[in-house]
């Protein structure tokens, strides 16, 4: 009988402790989410009327990754060189015109959200 109450004891405290775990896995995610929102926001809104032109869709279509600057990503005359070999997150867009490449990409510094850069993307 003990070894039955303290078995179900137990049960109940490892189903609390993986409940627990999840809940906050699934706060870190919803976390994560927000911030691609608005990195993707950000960055939409410091674009020109011209770049905003040629982008289908809005900021909302666009995918954020974490990418590492580097000599090759950062040629185009806007970007920031001093990013080389920094994270910095890239938001992607898709554009209206259809050729190779068909997207066009933005870097964005990791805590500011400030645009630092452009590059085209295959």
């Amino acid at each position: 009988m003990k070894k039955g109450v303290l078995f179900a004891v137990l049960a109940v405290l490892m189903l609390g402790i993986v409940a627990c775990a999840t809940s906050s896995t699934s706060t870190a995610s919803v976390s994560q989410n927000n911030e691609t929102k608005d990195v993707r926001e950000a960055i939409w809104n410091q674009l020109s009327s011209r770049d905003k032109e040629r982008i289908a869709g809005t900021w909302k279509d666009a995918t954020v990754s974490t990418v590492t600057l580097t000599k090759q990503t950062a040629k185009h005359p806007s970007t920031d060189k001093s990013y080389i070999g920094k994270e910095v997150y890239m938001v992607d867009f898709k554009i209206k015109k259809i050729q190779c490449p068909n997207n066009i990409a933005f870097y964005a510094d990791k805590k500011t959200f400030k645009l630092i850069g452009m590059g085209i993307t295959e």
